[in-house]
């Protein structure tokens, strides 16, 4: 519960920064311009499963920094 209550302001923090990951993946995949990485938050064109990659991204990477950083 610790654990939870801890990570979840930098979750919170840094799933928009996370979220830029995911849409340089999806660039990548559809072949879109790189201005679409200026969008705010999310790429809205084929985005039918793309949420399942957003919610992982959104919250996996920011605990993975978070662990990273706890361990240094």
């Amino acid at each position: 519960m610790f654990f939870i209550l801890v990570t979840k302001m930098y979750v919170l923090a840094f799933h928009l920064l996370a979220f830029k990951l995911a849409n340089l993946a999806k660039i990548k995949m559809y072949g879109f311009s790189r201005h679409h990485l200026a969008m705010f938050t999310v790429i809205e064109n084929n985005n039918t499963y793309m949420w399942i990659m957003y919610l992982l991204v959104g919250v996996v990477v920011p605990l993975a920094e978070f662990n990273f950083f706890d361990q240094i």
